[in-house]
C-alpha cells in the first residue's frame, strides 16, 4: 500500500534511528532510554534528547529533540525526505529561523530537530485558548507564503506551535509546493472545525467558527490585493461569502473521501447550510 504505517514501539523507532544513524558513521549520541511519540499519519516522530552531535564536545545538558523517521513502507518515501529538507532550507532563505526550529542533523529517511517547547493551534483551539494575536500571527505566516503562490499542502492546526515565548513555529514541510493558494487557505480553515468532535459528528462548533472567521478576516485583509485574490471584485457581501463558503464545501467534500465517510450529499448541504448562516452572522457587510 502505498501509505502503509506499520504500528511500531518507542523502542523499535529508536532502534532504527539508531541504525540509520550508525550508518553514517557520524558520532550522534541520542537518550535511548527516553521517548516520547507523537501522533503522524505517515511517519515515526518522536521526542527524545541529544547528548552528542558530531565534532562538538558533549553537551553539559541533554537538548529535547525531536525526530522524524520517514516510513520506508511508503513508495518513493525519500522523495518525503527529499522535499522536506529542500522546502525547509527554502523557507529559512526566504524567512529566516525566527519560525523554524533548527534543524540539527539530517540524512536520508531521517531529520532532527529541536523541540520547540509550546502548544499546536489545535489544542488551543480545543482548550479554547486561541488569542487574537496569535491568529495573527497564523494569518501573517500564510500571507507570507500564498503572496510567493507557495501552499503549504498539509495544512492543519497541528502543524503550528504557539511557543511558551509567544511566537509562532513551523513544523511538518514535506508537502510545501506550488498550487491553488486559495485551497490551501480553504483547507487551513476547515481544520478549524473539523476535530473529533465537529462538524462531521455535528458537534457544536460555534467556538471554533467563530476563530476560523477570525483568522479568515486578518489573513484576508492581508492577501486581498495579491493574486488570485485582487481578481475576484466581490462586489457585495454575498459574493465574499458564497465564494468562500463553496471553498469550504470543496474542502467538506474532499475530507469525506479520503477518510471514505459514509456522508450523503444532502448531510453535506446541511453542513455547508451551517457554515454560511456563521459567515452571515460573523460578516454582516464586507469588511
Amino acid at each position: 500500500m502505498k501509505h502503509e504505517k506499520i504500528p511500531m514501539s518507542c523502542r523499535e523507532i529508536t532502534d532504527k534511528i539508531l541504525q540509520i544513524i550508525q550508518s553514517t558513521g557520524k558520532n550522534i549520541l541520542i537518550n535511548e532510554q527516553k521517548c516520547i511519540q507523537f501522533k503522524s499519519k505517515k511517519h515515526y516522530v518522536i521526542k527524545t534528547e541529544l547528548f552528542l552531535i558530531e565534532n562538538s564536545k558533549k553537551l553539559k545538558k541533554p537538548l529535547e529533540i525531536v525526530i522524524k523517521l520517514f516510513n520506508d513502507k511508503i513508495l518513493n518515501y525519500l522523495e518525503y525526505w527529499n522535499n522536506e529538507n529542500n522546502q525547509y532550507l527554502k523557507l529559512k532563505s526566504l524567512f529566516g529561523e525566527n519560525n523554524l526550529p533548527k534543524l540539527i542533523f539530517s540524512t536520508p529517511g531521517l531529520v532532527i530537530y529541536e523541540y520547540i517547547h509550546g502548544i499546536n493551534y489545535f489544542n488551543l483551539l480545543m482548550n479554547r485558548k486561541l488569542s487574537n494575536e496569535s491568529l495573527s500571527f497564523l494569518s501573517e505566516w500564510f500571507y507570507s507564503l500564498h503572496k510567493r503562490g507557495i501552499v503549504f499542502g498539509d495544512s492543519r492546526l497541528t502543524n503550528f506551535i504557539l511557543s511558551k515565548d509567544n511566537k509562532l513555529f513551523v513544523i511538518d514541510y514535506e508537502e510545501i509546493h506550488r498550487d491553488d493558494v486559495v485551497r490551501d487557505a480553504s483547507n487551513l480553515m476547515f481544520s478549524f472545525i473539523d476535530n473529533y468532535p465537529g462538524i462531521l459528528e455535528h458537534a457544536n462548533i460555534d467556538y471554533h467558527l467563530q476563530q476560523m472567521f477570525i483568522f479568515l478576516k486578518s489573513y484576508y485583509s492581508l492577501i486581498r490585493d495579491s493574486p488570485p485574490y485582487s481578481l475576484c471584485n466581490f462586489s457585495d457581501n454575498n459574493d465574499f461569502i458564497s465564494f468562500w463558503v463553496e471553498q469550504l464545501k470543496k474542502s467538506l467534500k474532499m475530507v469525506v473521501e479520503r477518510r471514505s465517510l459514509k456522508i450523503n450529499s444532502e448531510e453535506i448541504n446541511e453542513m455547508v447550510g451551517i457554515i454560511k448562516k456563521a459567515f452571515f452572522q460573523f460578516f454582516p457587510k464586507l469588511f
